[in-house]
């Protein structure tokens, strides 16, 4: 079973826990996938399914990016686009290219998000224009 297909089987199964009023069982769930797929946070975040969790401070807690984490940052700018949430993508690449900027990788974020067919539903955006501006070399 693929990565994808396995992230939407367990959304449901915490959706569902969640509609019958056990959000211990659904955040239990969730941090379980979590643990075993970290990569799954992005989805986790920008998913319908879990807005019944978002207010507990244990999801808080499983979904929380590594604060020096320029890909992971990245990452979620390039989830929150596939989920339509342009505002929170710019936010996600605004700290991400704050972290690049840090590390002295700016140069290869700006690259990567311009070849990146995710971000070219977004490139026009202001924000995201204004950000590779600024940081390109």
């Amino acid at each position: 079973m693929n990565a994808n297909r396995m992230w939407h089987l367990i959304a449901e199964m915490v959706a569902n826990y969640a509609e019958e009023g056990d959000l211990d069982t659904a955040m239990e769930t969730l941090k379980k996938a979590l643990a075993l797929q970290p990569q799954w946070v992005p989805n986790a975040v920008f998913d319908e399914r879990t807005r019944a969790l978002r207010g507990r401070s244990d999801y808080a807690e499983a979904v929380a990016l590594p604060p020096d984490d320029a890909p992971a940052h990245y990452n979620m700018a390039q989830v929150a686009v596939e989920y339509q949430n342009v505002d929170a993508a710019c936010e996600y690449l605004t700290a991400a290219f704050q972290l690049a900027q840090a590390d002295g990788t700016v140069e290869y974020l700006v690259e990567a998000v311009r070849e990146d067919d995710t971000f070219r539903a977004i490139l026009a955006d202001a924000r995201v224009s204004e950000l590779l501006s600024q940081h390109a070399s």
